[in-house]
């Protein structure tokens, strides 16, 4: 899956994408399918259910990678935010948590329309911001 927005800014390399949470579903069988193949990856921290099925809340899932522009290191533990502005301009913020490689959270995007999201990093002091919209059909 294409990521919904990239950018490069304050010298990272910022990707993030926006998917429904069956979407969100399908990626991560496939990773699990992909980390039962390979024995030496690690294990995945989700919470799963008594079906062993990963519990999610919300309607979508937002996550973001972000990697030093210089060597295309991922950037790990840093402070990751976002701002989510409804169509009906109601603004919320999303704590991301870090997730092995990358940034994540579950959202709820009840109304259909446009959202305009401020992805916020604190890159150790320097802060760097990429805005984006999404659309729900």
């Amino acid at each position: 899956m294409p990521p919904t927005f990239e950018t490069t800014t304050s010298g990272l390399d910022i990707k993030v994408w926006v998917m429904t949470q069956e979407e969100h579903k399908k990626m991560m069988e496939g990773m699990k399918t992909s980390n039962a193949k390979d024995a030496s990856s690690k294990t995945m921290d989700m919470k799963m259910d008594k079906k062993n099925s990963m519990s999610m809340t919300g309607t979508h899932h937002i996550k973001v990678e972000i990697t030093n522009k210089e060597n295309g290191q991922a950037k790990n533990g840093l402070t990751t935010k976002v701002q989510v502005t409804s169509p009906s301009n109601k603004v919320s913020w999303v704590d991301l948590r870090n997730m092995m490689n990358h940034y994540g959270s579950d959202l709820t995007l009840g109304e259909k329309g446009e959202y305009k999201f401020t992805v916020n990093v604190d890159n150790n002091g320097k802060p760097a911001t990429a805005e984006f919209s999404y659309t729900v059909q």
